[in-house]
C-alpha cells in the first residue's frame, strides 16, 4: 500500500535509497544517528542492532535518529530487542511531514500520529508488546477504509467543518484525525493489564529488566 508513496518520495528526493547512516555522537550507553534520509526500516534496524550490542555490555542503551524516512511498523525494532532478552521501546514523530491530528478540543491539525511501541520478552510462545498511534486511528486503517469504500466509526475524524464523520475521504478533504483517548486525551495514557492472566509475562518482564535491562530508540524526521 505504501509502495507508490515511497516511489513518489524517492522521485522528490525525500528518500535517498543509497544513503547510509552516520553516527553523530556515541557513548557506552547512547547513540545519536543521522539517517541521511535513507530508507527508514534500514536505518532503524541498523540503529537497534547497535543499541542491543551496547545493552549487552551495560544493561541499558538509548538512541535517537534524525533525518530518516518512514519506518513502517514500529514494533519490528523493539521486537529485535526482545529476541536478545531486553525490553524494547521506540517512539516516533512526524518531523517535517504535514500534521494530521487535531489536539483535544481542536479542529485543525497540529500534531502527527506519533506512534509508540514497547515490547518485552516473556516465557509465553512469543514476546508481549503494544504498538499504537497516539491518534484515534492509524493512517493505514483510513487508507484501507477508503480502498474498500467502507464507512469508519465516529470518533476517528472530523470533516472540514469540524463535525464528526464516518466518511474516510474526509481526511483528504481538509478534515483532521482525532487524538487517542477521546474526551480523556489530555490525560496520561494508561494501559492497565490484569495480573492473573499474565503472571508469567510479568515475572519474565521483571526478570529481564533486572538481569538484562532495556534498549530505547526515539526517532525524529527533523
Amino acid at each position: 500500500m505504501l509502495l507508490p508513496t515511497y516511489i513518489d518520495r524517492i522521485g522528490r528526493g525525500h528518500i535517498v535509497p543509497v544513503a547510509r547512516p552516520v553516527i553523530l555522537n556515541e557513548s557506552p550507553t547512547t547513540l545519536a544517528v543521522n539517517g541521511r534520509w535513507g530508507f527508514g526500516p534500514v536505518i532503524s534496524e541498523w540503529t537497534m542492532e547497535r543499541l542491543v550490542a551496547k545493552a549487552r555490555e551495560t544493561r541499558i542503551a538509548a538512541g535517537t535518529i534524525r533525518e530518516q524516512s518512514h519506518v513502517g511498523r514500529l514494533a519490528d525494532y523493539p521486537l529485535m530487542a526482545t529476541l536478545a532478552g531486553f525490553i524494547g521501546l521506540m517512539m516516533a514523530d512526524s518531523g517535517q511531514s504535514a500534521k494530521a491530528v487535531a489536539p483535544f478540543g481542536g479542529r485543525e491539525a497540529r500534531l502527527g500520529t506519533n506512534p509508540l511501541c514497547i515490547a518485552f520478552p516473556s516465557d509465553l510462545p512469543g514476546p508481549v508488546f503494544i504498538d499504537m498511534a497516539t491518534s484515534a486511528v492509524a493512517a493505514g486503517k483510513l487508507n484501507l477504509a477508503r480502498a474498500q469504500a467502507k464507512p469508519i466509526p465516529l470518533g476517528w475524524l472530523l470533516d472540514k467543518d469540524g463535525k464528526p464523520t464516518t466518511n474516510p475521504n474526509a481526511q483528504l478533504e481538509d478534515g483532521v484525525m482525532l487524538p487517542h483517548g477521546g474526551p480523556k486525551a489530555t490525560k496520561a495514557l494508561g494501559c492497565p493489564l490484569q495480573w492473573r492472566p499474565w503472571p508469567r509475562c510479568f515475572r519474565a518482564w521483571a526478570s529481564a529488566s533486572i538481569r538484562k535491562g532495556a534498549t530505547t530508540m526515539a526517532r525524529s524526521c527533523w
